[in-house]
């Protein structure tokens, strides 16, 4: 299985995910008109994180163990984004449901196989749908409506796990609704498929040319960045 990036150790204050498109523009006719048209199927997941200060001696030891780890784009391994403020959570109250502390399992602190929140805050399904479907019906038991512009996860039997975004909602009843995603399916779905929205995450590498390395300040503090793509 693999890792989970410790954004928990890191506390990285600039989370960037971008969903990347390949498009190409056929020449300008006679009328000055263009057609542009998608060649990657939907896309695939970039995200940028920035402003993670190493301070302590276990951020600097564990970013150092991150950038091996790493290989420069050749091992597969979770990112999260940390989106809980924007998913569908229901009320305590007059206040929205807030999320209890992260907890990592595994052995070891810097390489976590598990990361997320021990009490869900969210609890959604969404129904059968066929491999590269770009709608869901997703029911929420625990949580409030789906709207657009809301992450969430399935881990895929064969592809792992994958982030998808609610776009416009197609018809609602209740707290069941059909909504458009992107991007389309990687894999099929059977019914009832647990729907992450708590702790949305992707399988990924570290992106290409990305500059890993600490600028230590008297060996003590840095701050850096890294940038990841979804792994394939």
């Amino acid at each position: 299985m693999p890792f989970t990036f410790p954004i928990q150790l890191f506390q990285p204050s600039q989370i960037k995910p971008e969903l990347v498109a390949r498009v190409i523009e056929s020449p300008d006719s006679l009328s000055g008109n263009s057609q542009v048209i998608r060649t990657d199927g939907g896309g695939y997941w970039r995200c940028d994180m920035g402003g993670m200060a190493l301070l302590t001696s276990d951020q600097i030891r564990a970013h150092r163990a991150w950038e091996d780890h790493m290989a420069g784009g050749v091992e597969q391994f979770i990112v999260p984004i940390a989106d809980i403020r924007h998913a569908p959570r229901g009320a305590v109250g007059t206040q929205l449901m807030r999320p209890g502390p992260l907890l990592a399992t595994g052995s070891d602190p810097y390489f976590p196989e598990a990361l997320g929140y021990g009490v869900p805050v969210v609890i959604a399904t969404a129904g059968e749908a066929e491999l590269r479907a770009t709608q869901l019906s997703i029911a929420v038991s625990q949580g409030s409506r789906i709207v657009g512009g809301q992450y969430f996860s399935i881990t895929h039997t064969n592809k792992g796990r994958r982030m998808y975004r609610t776009g416009r909602v197609i018809a609602q009843t209740g707290q069941s609704a059909t909504v458009n995603i992107v991007p389309p399916l990687r894999e099929a779905i059977g019914p009832a498929t647990a729907l992450d929205f708590d702790f949305p995450s992707f399988l990924a590498t570290l992106a290409p040319n990305t500059d890993t390395a600490a600028d230590l300040l008297f060996a003590r503090s840095a701050n850096v960045s890294f940038s990841f793509r979804e792994a394939f």
